[in-house]
């Protein structure tokens, strides 16, 4: 027979384990909620710091811009009038032809001093519509380095709010200039797909291609400014690659921040 004080070392003894046991769950459950706001906080920091740094190439970008459109323009317009007035003062015709080439020279120089001006500069980014954007450098792509393109979009098209415009402009910015430098492709095809919960773009070319081990060697600044970009906007940057079959470079949002409908 058990006597009344092994009973009560027996309670004793539980409710010491369940208190013990509740304790040391509290002490793990505190601790846990303490190392998941600390990685919350930084996260938040890093977020931050990706949108600061975004931030100030965006104000750098703009400073140029400014800077193309004060200087280079306004000297342009004014070689552009010496020429003009040469012409008119010129009696040979040989000359005379030299300047009308030097004009058309100089238009050529204006205008694109204009566009990549207007590429540099956030307000008229976000002013404009994003197809309009793309496709304006794609035709100058095509114009001055002989590549082809193709665009397409699928999907019910929508407006992205200003801010989400520009980062997914600046990411295509990224990957045409790669293209151009890296690939040696004589083709780009652009695709913007658009589901109710899933935005993706794709960007792909004919050139070279690169080996993984390679392409991982090569991630520079650029890929690097597309990964950072597309993690503010909590998407994500995917590069398939081989050599000899092009390069496909695609950011996929599925939490796209589209302007309200009425």
């Amino acid at each position: 027979m058990i006597s009344s004080q092994v009973i009560i070392l027996l309670f004793a003894g539980t409710g010491f384990f369940m208190i013990a046991g509740a304790l040391v769950t509290f002490l793990i459950v505190r601790h846990n909620n303490r190392i998941n706001k600390l990685h919350l906080q930084k996260n938040e920091l890093i977020s931050e710091s990706r949108k600061q740094h975004i931030l100030e190439n965006e104000r750098m970008m703009s400073q140029i811009s400014k800077e193309l459109h004060d200087n280079i323009g306004q000297s342009a317009n004014l070689i552009l009038a010496s020429l003009k007035k040469a012409k008119r003062l010129s009696q040979d015709p040989e000359i005379s032809m030299l300047l009308s080439s030097a004009s058309e020279l100089t238009e050529t120089v204006m205008r694109d001093a204009k566009n990549i001006s207007h590429s540099l500069n956030h307000n008229h980014i976000k002013a404009r519509n994003l197809h309009a954007l793309l496709e304006q450098d794609l035709e100058h792509m095509s114009r001055f380095s002989n590549i082809d393109f193709e665009f397409n979009i699928s999907g019910e098209v929508r407006k992205f709010l200003p801010e989400s415009k520009l980062i997914i402009y600046r990411i295509a910015q990224e990957a045409f200039n790669n293209i151009l430098k890296h690939s040696g492709a004589n083709l780009i095809i652009l695709s913007l797909q658009y589901d109710p919960h899933l935005f993706v773009m794709k960007i792909e070319d004919n050139g070279v291609g690169l080996a993984q081990q390679e392409m991982h060697a090569r991630e520079g600044i650029g890929l690097t400014n597309m990964h950072e970009r597309a993690a503010v906007l909590e998407g994500k940057i995917t590069i398939e690659s081989n050599p000899g079959s092009g390069c496909t470079i695609s950011l996929l949002l599925k939490n796209a921040q589209f302007e309200e409908t009425a």
